[in-house]
């Protein structure tokens, strides 16, 4: 990952370097096991099907 881009001028450019690739890895790459879909994606889709049911509230 950092090789074939431009060279790193420090620590810094690495940690930004590898960030934005964590990133895009956990939130954006379409991922075959969930249809292709980025992750972020699945999990909202997950998120919006499974709301927790509200109870009904007792008062005392």
């Amino acid at each position: 990952m950092i090789k074939p881009r431009r060279p790193r001028r420090g620590l810094a450019d690495v940690e930004l370097a590898t960030a934005d690739w964590v990133d895009w890895f956990n939130s954006q790459r379409l991922h075959a096991e969930i249809r292709d879909i980025p992750p972020h994606e699945r999990e909202s889709n997950y998120y919006a099907q499974h709301q927790p049911r509200r109870t009904a509230e007792i008062n005392a």
